[in-house]
């Protein structure tokens, strides 16, 4: 019977422990120390010889900044680039194309006659040919604007001009763009406070400045702009907007400003608004302001855009909001950024606290501004796991998403599995095992990777990361300690034993190497234990950290440990019993994830780094790339490595000669069998990209190698043979459930066999 409440709190000199340690640490520590010898007898480490890592493509992009309406097309600006939208029907908008700002969050945009400006969160300047929005393409990357600017582009003629306002030295640069590809420096004026908005009117430009207010600058000489006038404004300013001799400007809790720029020369305020509409949605927050054929547009936090009358400017009269804000509970739409009016409707950068998008809004028929749809947006991404070309990401309320990656360029969104709080996964195949802190361990077919189809849950536990080895799950169990679960049947997992270490065992992470498992424990370091009876786990040791341990993976006879704020410690496991702390990396690890004698580094703000571990104790750097937010977790199938990074899911590829020798590139294994289930004998097909050696072998639930089918290259990509149901030395087996098999230099897939006497 499974134990499923047996969890037991057994110290470090348990007798118990100490015997079962004495079992099991002879055999492994020849098997362990035997492949730490493999690795070492290799050779001194190579040579770097200028390998690193290339972005190839990304996907579940997070956060919405900025957005433009033009016709039926929408730009909008994420973390990590910006996107056209076909929005014609705003209940089901289609993405067009993408382009990526090389790292740097895209933060402002603006459009004019096929021209599209967008700027970065470290001041580069994109001009991109948005002639046809499935093919963005770039003019030219400038630099210099300062952090996040705001852009404005503007039509004199035949000229073109694009304004930029920024923190930096010169605050507002003019620019000639008439010609994309080669623009033309002009004037420069600096400005007290941040520009962060602009608003064209005629030769005069409204610069809103954080920490200031507004200023009014004569741009009709573009080589030497001239300060008219400044107000200071209250509030934390965000946009600013111009029409018809009236200005406005948002000033999040403040509300927003009405001023009359009708001269120009003399800005002056004239009402300071903070929008009520009933009981529930009092003194709102404005992010955006937006004129329009009806009067002026509030984009409010919670409450949406708020329509006001300004037949009297100096007293603006709420005049229409979405009427569900008046249902009982009424609306609540979060948190806003920028956005923009055209005709009849409404688009605003939007986070409901799940996804984000741009939210559209029918202005036509005030009073009613109700949603009519949005554009797809993503929760973080927090975890990734790749099994050949296949990549799944996971967030923190939206579930899993499949993607597929597609020759060298392409990162294609294939299907979603809602799970919420999904903190890790592991992909075996088309099998994919998921966990989460509500909703536990749940078994997904992705073999139709549009429509995945749930196969099993196991709840009840509060789960941070899975390892499956042999028909069994290794699972973090985030306050319970390590979890083993039975997932022969995937749609019926069992629990097979549950252990602790410590008082409060907030465990993060886990590795699985034959019989040998590793925690890391948020206070507790990492702890390791015997699974080579997953029905009764035993705790081996303990090995404490200075910083809370995040993540750990296990390579032959060394475990690499991530701890907060040290980095990576490297341990010999040899004897699991006497964990020795062997060298510390010192980089801002949160992720590791080890493959192919590689080393993958999560680093947060500085990206994902790859090592070559020829000497594991003494991992050398490879390549390094800063992805665009914060890299949370890493994995990798071959050369290509996958990044959560928080605004999105990133493919990379490591380039070059690395020290280990040539790495497999991504491919995609398969294992088919049939008839299944079978009696006694069954059909195995392997196909393999390229072919390369391997070895195909079947295995029992607890992981143990009964017969070898096949070693050495699978010649032409394509391996049949037959298993007759017995193992090495030529018994029968039981009925029951077992594992094929193939490990190989392109790749590794299982299938399950069902044998029925």
């Amino acid at each position: 019977m499974p134990r499923a409440l047996a969890i037991r709190h057994i110290p470090p000199a348990s007798a118990r422990g100490r015997r079962a340690a004495g079992v099991v640490a002879a055999g492994r520590r020849a098997l362990l120390a035997g492949a730490a010898l493999l690795l070492l007898a290799a050779g001194a480490p190579a040579a770097r010889a200028d390998a690193s890592l290339r972005y190839v493509d990304s996907g579940q992009w997070t956060f919405n900044q900025d957005c433009v309406l033009r016709g039926d097309t929408l730009f909008t600006t994420l973390a990590y680039g910006v996107q056209a939208w076909n929005v014609a029907d705003p209940a089901a908008p289609v993405l067009l194309g993408d382009f990526y700002t090389e790292g740097q969050k895209a933060y402002s945009l603006d459009e004019e006659g096929g021209l599209l400006a967008v700027t970065t969160n470290y001041g580069r300047l994109y001009l991109l040919d948005a002639a046809d929005p499935a093919d963005l393409s770039l003019h030219v990357m400038l630099t210099g604007l300062g952090s996040n600017p705001d852009v404005a582009l503007r039509r004199d003629g035949a000229t073109h001009w694009c304004y930029t306002a920024g923190n930096a030295g010169q605050d507002l640069q003019v620019r000639d763009v008439t010609d994309p590809a080669a623009p033309a420096g002009r004037g420069t004026l600096s400005l007290a406070g941040q520009g962060i908005s602009i608003a064209a009117t005629g030769d005069t430009l409204l610069v809103l400045a954080k920490g200031y207010g507004l200023h009014a600058v004569d741009v009709s000489d573009p080589d030497a702009p001239v300060l008219l006038d400044s107000e200071p404004l209250s509030g934390v300013l965000a946009n600013v907007t111009a029409a018809g001799g009236l200005a406005a400007a948002a000033a999040g809790s403040d509300g927003f400003h009405i001023l009359d720029v009708s001269d120009p020369a003399d800005p002056v305020p004239l009402a300071l608004v903070s929008p009520t509409v009933n009981a529930s949605h009092q003194d709102l927050s404005v992010k955006e302001v937006a004129f329009g054929d009806a009067g002026l547009f509030a984009v409010a936090d919670d409450a949406g855009p708020l329509l006001y009358d300004l037949a009297d400017p100096a007293a603006p009269v709420l005049a229409g909001y979405d009427p569900l804000l008046d249902e009982p509970g009424g609306a609540f739409y979060y948190t806003f950024s920028d956005g923009c009016v055209l005709g009849g409707r409404l688009a605003a950068g939007h986070w409901n606290g799940t996804q984000c998008g741009v939210e559209l809004f029918d202005v036509s028929t005030s009073p009613d501004l109700s949603s009519l749809g949005r554009t797809e947006g993503f929760d973080y991404v927090r975890f990734a796991d790749a099994d050949g070309a296949m990549v799944y990401g996971c967030t923190g309320h939206m579930g899993i998403f499949a993607h597929e990656l597609v020759g060298d360029s392409s990162l294609v969104r294939r299907g979603n599995f809602p799970f919420n709080a999904n903190w890790g996964v592991d992909a075996v195949g088309d099998t994919v095992y998921a966990v989460s802190t509500f909703e536990g361990l749940a078994i997904v077919d992705f073999s139709d990777a549009a429509n995945p189809v749930e196969l099993g849950r196991l709840s009840g536990m509060s789960a941070r990361s899975v390892r499956v080895q042999g028909g069994v799950a290794c699972v973090a169990a985030y306050g319970d300690g390590l979890w083993t679960v039975d997932v022969s049947d995937p749609t019926a997992p069992v629990l097979l034993d549950a252990e602790a270490f410590g008082i409060s065992p907030e465990v993060l992470g886990v590795a699985v190497a034959g019989d040998l498992a590793a925690t890391a424990e948020r206070d507790g370091g990492m702890n390791l234990w015997d699974i080579g009876d997953p029905s009764d786990i035993l705790h081996l040791a303990s090995h404490s950290t200075a910083g809370r341990a995040l993540d750990v993976e296990l390579h032959g006879a060394i475990a690499y440990l991530v701890v907060e704020n040290i980095g990576v410690e490297i341990l010999d496991v040899a004897d699991p019993e006497a964990p020795v702390l062997l060298a510390t990396l010192a980089v801002p690890a949160l992720d590791c994830f080890v493959a192919g004698g590689l080393l993958h580094l999560a680093l947060g703000g500085q990206g994902v780094a790859s090592y070559a571990l020829l000497d594991p104790a003494n991992p050398t750097l490879l390549g390094q790339y800063d992805t665009t937010h914060s890299a949370w977790a890493v994995c990798a199938a071959g050369r290509r490595v996958f990044a959560a990074d928080y605004g999105a899911l990133a493919a990379l590829t490591l380039e070059g000669p690395t020290a280990v020798g040539p790495v497999a590139a991504a491919a995609s294994a398969r294992l088919e069998a049939w008839p299944n289930p079978f009696n006694p004998r069954v059909s195995i097909r392997l196909a393999v990209a390229d072919g390369g050696p391997g070895r195909l072998a079947v295995f029992d639930v607890a992981g143990r190698r009964l017969r070898t089918l096949h070693a050495g290259p699978a010649t032409g990509g394509v391996l049949e043979t037959t298993w007759d149901g017995r193992d090495e030395a030529g018994r029968d087996l039981a009925s029951g459930v077992y594992f094929a098999r193939w490990s190989g230099e392109r790749g590794e897939a299982a299938c399950r066999l069902v044998l029925v006497r």
